[in-house]
């Protein structure tokens, strides 16, 4: 997961460190260490940060599931779409194309552009 991700969604729902800290238990030094990537999320967490932020596990994580090799992955009660759909090979191959630090600017750009999208009324 990219560390990113829980900032942004944070910050997209106006929660501060201290607040998404206070809910999920733990102390604001562990959400700004997840944040900064110098601390891994527990994986019993996720679904709870997810149901927090009011955001898919899927989102959360970034999952991008690959349909040749028929995997499923479940966290909490969330199921994992089996499938990219269609159309959806050409970004997975420009993202495997870019370095990490461009990725997280694609998936910053593609966040930006949903809750662009969600504002509009558009789902």
């Amino acid at each position: 997961m990219s560390a990113n991700r829980i900032r942004y969604y944070r910050e997209l729902e106006g929660m501060t460190q201290a607040e998404l800290a206070l809910h999920l238990g733990v102390s604001q030094q562990a959400v700004q260490a997840w944040e900064a990537g110098t601390r891994d999320v527990k994986s019993s967490r996720i679904a709870q940060i997810s149901s927090i932020l009011g955001v898919s596990v899927s989102d959360l994580l970034g999952y991008v599931p690959v349909p040749s090799l028929g995997l499923r992955l479940t966290v909490g009660d969330e199921e994992l779409p089996a499938a990219l759909p269609a159309g959806a090979e050409k970004m997975v191959d420009v993202w495997a194309q870019l370095d990490p630090d461009m990725r997280d600017a694609l998936e910053h750009a593609a966040d930006m552009l949903l809750s662009i999208q969600r504002s509009r009324g558009r789902s």
